[in-house]
């Protein structure tokens, strides 16, 4: 029988710094543009051909901790006029702490980095969202996964 996670948190690190935990994770998804191809004579339907591959955002919420430190400095790194990009890994953790599943994010670099607005008269939490744009990402598995995906 297959093991199932009970989401728990997420472990972020990025050219092997590590940004911490992290409570939400949106945007890993991959989708095929689809070629449509008309053949002359074949009227009963319309071939579909895989096109390129295209990778949302990924979208990285918590809230602000003093691990906030590393992103920010992440961020402000990008500055000037060289471009770089980076390699990175999200990991799933269960309630215990371990590493259930891994992907590896190649090409990444930051769209945009904020923290909600404050209001003193309000008791809410401070919550930080980081925007990353990448190339692509690999599952690369549970325990396993994640000492191959450090090596990226």
């Amino acid at each position: 029988m297959a093991y199932m996670a009970q989401i728990n948190k997420f472990i972020v690190t990025v050219d092997a710094l590590a940004f911490g935990s992290w409570t939400k994770v949106d945007g890993l998804k991959a989708t095929y543009d689809v070629k449509e191809y008309v053949e002359g004579g074949q009227n009963a339907f319309v071939h579909k051909l895989p096109g390129r591959m295209k990778y949302e955002n990924v979208t990285l919420q918590r809230a602000v901790t003093d691990e906030t430190n590393a992103v920010a400095a992440w961020v402000a790194s990008f500055q000037g006029p060289a471009i770089r990009r980076s390699a990175g890994q999200i990991s799933i953790c269960d309630v215990a702490g371990t590493v259930v599943y891994t992907w590896a994010l190649t090409g990444l670099f930051p769209v945009s980095w904020s923290v909600n607005g404050f209001d003193a008269a309000g008791n809410g939490i401070a919550i930080e969202t980081l925007v990353l744009a990448h190339d692509g990402f690999l599952g690369v598995g549970g325990a396993v996964g994640a000492a191959v995906g450090g090596a990226l």
